[in-house]
């Protein structure tokens, strides 16, 4: 299987989610927030390595922070520089898969729309691995919801063959959210009404959204403000209902879940002006360790519970 390369390309971050990790740990320190002149030299770092140090015919994940949500002209003109070499080494078949994350939270789509003006001119959507996130807990203020609804109806409707997937953490709430049918805050219904719709099951939401939704384990913070964690039970029963609602995707989520594929996670330091490795450690199951943070009441694997979960469902 072959592997993800990942670059953590700025922690320069305006979410505030509480239940990020780089939020709580990360961004308390100073110097992991970058100028835009450090931004620069981390996306002209992140060329280099692609060019010198990176396994041909890998896949590579891009994250920020946010790098679509930029301002400045000059950092603008690197980002496209970086994605413009990216879809370059694309096309040599240098590299296989792109991986990209945005919060879809900013006004001004311009670089975003442009970029994917360049995969769909080049036919490369096939190979674009486009993610974004969507919360019930610890993310949006209505405006901000309304905001990312508005966005992702309109890449979806403008972008025909654009394939998206929503991540949604599996706190407590969004776990009883999804069971009850309600996926999404209560003022979603005000806005799918105006769309005559009535009812946000996790499919109804998929389908006018025309996106896939892949539910993640949470991975919890010793933190008062973190929302709580759903216990072992009520996670995989949660899993259970999606199965129902949406038939195959236990059997997909558990194929997807408990792959054991190798993540390069490289972090800028600004200090050397290099790509610090920095990927958590491997668990004797094959799995993060950090997939033995994601229920109330067990520290057990979750992509290894989903296994047996699957197995018993049989």
């Amino acid at each position: 299987m072959k592997k993800i390369y990942e670059f953590l390309l700025w922690n320069n971050c305006n979410n505030n989610c509480t239940f990020c990790h780089q939020r709580l740990h990360e961004r308390k320190n100073t110097d992991k927030i970058l100028t835009k002149e450090e931004q620069i030299k981390s996306l002209q770092l992140c060329k280099t390595f692609l060019q010198t140090t990176f396994e041909k015919g890998n896949h590579i994940l891009l994250c920020g922070g946010e790098i679509f949500d930029v301002t400045d002209t000059w950092v603008k003109l690197h980002v496209n520089s970086l994605l413009s070499q990216v879809i370059d080494h694309m096309l040599a078949d240098e590299i296989e898969l792109l991986y990209l994350n945005t919060n879809l939270l900013y006004e001004d789509l311009e670089l975003l729309e442009g970029f994917l003006e360049n995969i769909k001119q080049n036919n490369l959507f096939e190979r674009l691995r486009f993610t974004t996130s969507y919360d019930i807990e610890g993310r949006f203020n209505k405006n901000s919801e309304l905001l990312f609804y508005k966005n992702l109806k309109y890449l979806t409707d403008t972008f025909a063959d654009i394939r998206v997937v929503v991540n949604t953490i599996l706190t407590k709430e969004a776990c009883l959210r999804i069971r009850e049918d309600r996926f999404g805050a209560d003022y979603l219904l005000e806005y799918l009404e105006e769309q005559d719709k009535t009812k946000y099951t996790m499919k109804d939401w998929s389908d006018y959204f025309r996106v896939q939704i892949n539910t993640i384990p949470y991975i919890q913070l010793k933190s008062d403000t973190a929302p709580a964690a759903p216990t072992k039970n009520e996670a995989l029963a949660t899993l259970l209902h999606l199965d129902t609602v949406m038939p195959g995707y236990l059997k997909w989520y558990a194929e997807n879940i408990g792959l054991t594929q190798e993540k390069l996670l490289y972090e800028y330091n600004k200090a050397n002006n290099e790509f610090v490795f920095c990927s958590s450690e491997i668990a004797e199951c094959g799995h993060s360790v950090n997939f033995q943070l994601s229920f109330a009441d067990s520290t057990d694997c979750f992509p290894c519970e989903v296994q047996k979960l699957l197995k018993y469902n049989k």
